[in-house]
């Protein structure tokens, strides 16, 4: 009898293990691109793992949320970046509608305007004129 209880309770935490293993939860990689401009309305593709195609989802750049967002495999979301106030680096936030809530830091800096100007200098290693 002895047997057959240790045997009952290796079985279940073996299968507990394995239920537990089957939940993949996700995971945030990188961005591409890991910049744009304030104004948004740039398409952004977030690489990870555990995303499902069959899921929403909801992505935040610092405070605002993405007007756009959405799985296109089990390694890639993609979204559209909504305009923000100031350039500055923020955190993306992922939320799936299960619940689950990742945060890549620091991922993605938001930068004035993608234009050449004046002021932005020329050329290489800080050069600022003729």
């Amino acid at each position: 009898m002895k047997f057959f209880t240790v045997s009952a309770a290796v079985v279940a935490v073996l299968a507990l293990l394995v239920v537990s293993g089957c939940k993949k939860e996700m995971h945030l990689d990188s961005l591409k691109p890991a910049s744009g401009i304030m104004s948004g309305n740039e398409t952004v593709q977030i690489k990870g793992s555990g995303f499902k195609k069959e899921q929403g989802i909801t992505v935040y750049f610092g405070t605002e949320r993405c007007p756009t967002a959405f799985v296109e495999g089990s390694r890639k979301v993609v979204v559209t970046t909504p305009t923000y106030s100031k350039s500055t680096l923020v955190d993306v936030r992922v939320i799936s509608d299960d619940g689950e809530e990742i945060i890549l830091r620091k991922a993605f800096k938001f930068i004035k305007s993608a234009k050449w100007s004046p002021m932005d200098g020329y050329g290489s290693k800080g050069r600022s004129g003729p």
